[in-house]
């Protein structure tokens, strides 16, 4: 039975119910100091390094997992977003500005990744041009920057004033950004063929066969391009169209060589031998 509730006299019950209510109190601050102690012990988790590579020897540096958000100072292969418009895939180097008040590492874009993302470097601060460092935090170089990083899609999302921004098309792509592609050789055909008979007063048959070939091949920033066909009747090789290019990026221009179809838009397309 509970002593506080025990029939006694007067002075004694208020006595002893002063003594049950602190000692409430007390069990109650017990209870928090534990919860508190283990809620921080479950906040302040240690990673063991020695389970990704299974030994003591060069253990890595785990103290920015057990910070929680930070990262680490490095270089990343992200996505960029630059106003919400995807900007290109690369990498981009982290690093911590040392002026700044926050420790954490920074997106340092190069110039050339300035250029990619549509920024007029021209617009840059005075005191930082030409930009020819190696690379810069977007913050100093144009006023009013900022980022936001997120780790688990390696998402890059930039905000920069529109006045920043240089004037371009809707999906256009940056020449830095433009890669010439694998070595490739490819084949495409169509063959068509017929067999026509004819039963009258003389029996006749007449066999058709028609094959056309466009084939090219990729080497570094060049393209090799054939349209060639065949038919049975004539049984030879006939080369239509044969012609070899390739893009200059810093000159925003095609180089093509050989017999390739003029893009004519009123007349008739004809395969010559040209160069333009």
């Amino acid at each position: 039975m509970d002593p506080c509730r025990q029939p006694v006299v007067e002075p004694e019950i208020k006595e002893e119910r002063c003594e049950c209510v602190k000692a409430k109190i007390v069990c109650a601050l017990m209870i928090c100091h534990a919860v508190r102690y283990v809620s921080a012990a479950e906040n302040d988790l240690q990673f063991n390094p020695a389970f990704l590579n299974g030994e003591s020897g060069n253990i890595a540096d785990l103290s920015w997992v057990n910070a929680g958000s930070a990262l680490p100072p490095g270089e990343y292969n992200i996505n960029v977003y630059i106003n919400k418009n995807y900007a290109f895939t690369g990498n981009v180097e982290f690093s911590v500005d040392k002026d700044a008040a926050q420790e954490d590492a920074q997106p340092c874009v190069t110039p050339q990744q300035i250029a990619a993302m549509g920024i007029d470097s021209r617009l840059a601060a005075k005191e930082l041009l030409p930009l020819t460092r190696q690379c810069y935090f977007l913050n100093h170089a144009f006023p009013g920057a900022s980022f936001d990083f997120d780790q688990k899609t390696l998402t890059l999302n930039l905000s920069l004033p529109q006045s920043y921004m240089r004037n371009l098309p809707r999906g256009y792509v940056s020449p830095e950004s433009w890669e010439a592609g694998i070595p490739a050789a490819w084949l495409n055909y169509v063959v068509n063929g017929a067999n026509n008979e004819y039963r009258g007063d003389k029996r006749t048959r007449a066999r058709q066969l028609f094959v056309s070939l466009n084939s090219g091949v990729n080497l570094g920033a060049w393209r090799l391009r054939d349209y060639t066909t065949w038919t049975k009747d004539a049984n030879t090789l006939n080369h239509v169209q044969t012609w070899l290019q390739r893009d200059i990026p810093p000159w925003a221009r095609r180089r093509t060589q050989g017999k390739p179809t003029p893009p004519l838009r009123f007349l008739t397309p004809l395969a010559c031998a040209a160069s333009r």
